[in-house]
């Protein structure tokens, strides 16, 4: 990032001679890098600076200091003018867009968290948190391998659906205090819910599953419940209140992490 941002920016009129070494002297303090400024020549010398910006970080850092750097380095450069801060987060925010999801970049050069990054991070920490269960993996592994073939396989809103019925199911016994077995008696025994109706649109998402002729487990149903064929819409839709559901059922203290991008 820093080669496709900083070596765009020195060919900037507005860019200053000295810049790297305030954004040196920054990183260091950021990142809490101890460092005698008096007696280091780099810091006073502006190629050597320049030098040791481009160097990699001696060790990586979360997503949150990362963010931190970048919307610091342009308070830095405002200090010079707003030529070069305003062409810095210009850059950032191409950058941010073409590489990025979860952001993007205000006028004021905060990084603001979108729905897409939103949506893709709740994915990403859930599929984290059940790393180590067998069981609720494989049926990740089976809805990703499912949602791929949905444009074009036949029926395969039906395999879907069935998946990530089970995968809620799954969550939500793991979670359970009254070692329940199917949904409808494990969520009894879940208690992160602000209010019996949000418990409820979980159960009736398992109850249509349930009822639908032949959906799961081989289940007749009730067919006079049925009223059209399904279609790959009704997948996109179990797809997403299984991806919210769970997410929200296993992990209910995740939005600080998720917002911090520790995924």
């Amino acid at each position: 990032m820093k080669r496709t941002i900083w070596t765009k920016l020195e060919k900037s009129n507005a860019a200053p001679a000295d810049m790297y070494m305030d954004l040196l002297r920054f990183e260091r303090k950021t990142l809490c890098i101890s460092v005698d400024e008096a007696t280091d020549e780099v810091l006073q010398n502006p190629d050597k600076a320049r030098q040791e910006f481009f160097n990699p970080l001696a060790e990586p850092f979360g997503e949150s200091k990362c963010v931190e750097l970048l919307e610091g380095f342009y308070t830095v450069l405002k200090g010079y003018n707003t030529a070069i801060a305003d062409a810095y987060k210009l850059q950032l925010r191409k950058y941010v867009e073409e590489h990025n999801l979860r952001y993007a970049v205000s006028h004021d050069c905060r990084f603001e968290l979108t729905i897409q990054g939103l949506l893709a991070s709740m994915y990403w920490r859930l599929r984290t948190s059940v790393s180590a269960n067998r069981e609720i993996r494989q049926s990740l592994d089976q809805l990703e391998v499912s949602v791929s073939r949905l444009p074009t396989a036949l029926h395969e809103e039906r395999n879907c659906i069935g998946i990530a019925t089970n995968l809620v199911e799954g969550i939500t016994c793991l979670r359970t205090t009254n070692n329940g077995n199917v949904l409808s008696t494990a969520i009894e025994g879940c208690d992160m819910f602000p209010h019996p109706a949000v418990k409820q649109c979980v159960k009736d998402f398992y109850r249509f599953a349930s009822d639908y002729p032949n959906l799961r487990h081989g289940h007749p149903g009730t067919p006079t419940n049925k009223l059209r064929e399904l279609k790959k819409d009704d997948a996109l839709l179990a797809v997403a209140l299984v991806v919210g559901f769970s997410s929200y059922v296993l992990d209910n203290d995740s939005s600080v992490p998720i917002f911090r991008g520790n995924l």
